[in-house]
């Protein structure tokens, strides 16, 4: 009895004790970083933070491009097209069809599934910068390099992306 009784109280102050996972923010909350705060950091990792135009956009209003659209929807489903788009996944399909050049032109071109901003890191002090400030403002993180990541979609809009292909 007494070995049930301390093993119940131990489980439990474990599970009490288990540190919550916190919530990221969303691009759409309040304490979201301000248009300055984006700035000034872009100007600590020298100019290497890219907000995501995703790769779909030429096909809508108004930014439509009917050659350059015409380029996209052949190569859309092939993987290798996506790789020189640092904000964009190999298998479109983790998308979720989020500015898809398929839908009519007149269709606004939102960002949905993408991630809002890319790093594009050159050094250790990129990393490392990178890594305070999604931590200081709690943004959810995903590198992004050559692998399983690009083909399986394990980012999503609400994540920042480093991306170690430079």
């Amino acid at each position: 009895m007494f070995v049930r009784s301390t093993l119940v109280a131990a489980l439990a102050s474990f599970a009490v004790a288990k540190p919550q996972e916190p919530c990221r923010i969303l691009p759409t909350d309040d304490s979201w970083p301000t248009r300055e705060i984006w700035d000034a950091f872009n100007h600590s990792i020298d100019g290497r933070l890219i907000k995501t135009i995703p790769i779909g956009s030429p096909c809508h209003d108004p930014t439509y491009d009917e050659e350059q659209c015409n380029t996209i929807r052949e190569n859309w489903h092939v993987p290798e097209f996506h790789l020189p788009d640092p904000s964009t996944i190999m298998n479109p399909i983790f998308l979720n069809k989020s500015c898809d050049p398929f839908d009519p032109q007149e269709t606004p071109c939102q960002i949905g599934a993408y991630v809002p901003y890319v790093v594009n890191v050159t050094s250790i002090d990129h990393v490392i910068k990178t890594i305070h400030f999604v931590k200081k403002h709690n943004i959810r993180f995903v590198v992004k390099s050559t692998g399983h990541e690009c083909l399986h979609g394990t980012f999503n809009r609400n994540w920042g992306i480093v991306d170690l292909d430079a």
